[in-house]
């Protein structure tokens, strides 16, 4: 799922106008890179070789084996962007939406997230235990989703608070939020 909040105009949409997944449009005529802007960020994605989306998470990355994060892959980079942010949630934790693991500041060079490794020069805000650490999926009952979602910032944020929920960060820095991406996937309780 993309998400584009920033850099084309709200038009009524028409032969020349090419519509983005929100409803926004940008106009070829009045801002053509703009519209190459639009058109190269749709490619902006979070992989892993690990696994692959909406497919169930390796034990390898569970409780039932290390706290081990799996590597990630950041490819297409929105123009613009100074930072990225990661949080890996999960949505059907039993109290509230469950925070896993929350970098702030993650160098916009940076294309490559290794097993074990917190980005160099990234803030690691406190996971949903307080900690500031990748948590692995450990659900008590059922099967749970697990978001990867990437924010592409224009900006960095060093003076956030230690820890939030995903709700807050987006309150918080939506003026500067470019793109953001995400993929899901599951694991259920053994």
């Amino acid at each position: 799922s993309i998400m584009f909040l920033s850099a084309c105009n709200n038009k009524t949409m028409d032969n020349n106008t090419i519509g983005t997944q929100e409803g926004n449009f940008c106009d070829p005529k009045e801002s053509l890179s703009d519209c190459e802007t639009w058109n190269q960020n749709l490619d902006f994605k979070i992989t892993t070789t690990a696994f692959q989306s909406w497919w169930s998470i390796p034990i390898r990355y569970s409780c039932m084996w290390k706290n081990v994060n799996p590597e990630l892959e950041i490819s297409w980079v929105p123009k613009w962007t100074q930072s990225f942010t990661l949080i890996i949630h999960d949505p059907d934790a039993p109290k509230w939406d469950w925070i896993h693991w929350f970098l702030l500041n993650i160098p916009a060079n940076i294309k490559k997230i290794n097993e074990w490794e917190n980005p160099i020069w990234a803030k690691v805000n406190k996971n949903s235990r307080w900690k500031s650490e990748y948590r692995w999926p450990c659900p008590p009952s059922w099967t749970h989703r697990y978001y990867f979602k990437l924010y592409a910032l224009d900006t960095n944020y060093w003076d956030l608070p230690a820890q939030m929920t995903l709700e807050e960060f987006e309150k918080n820095t939506s003026t500067h939020i470019l793109w953001s991406t995400e993929i899901m996937w599951t694991y259920s309780a053994k």
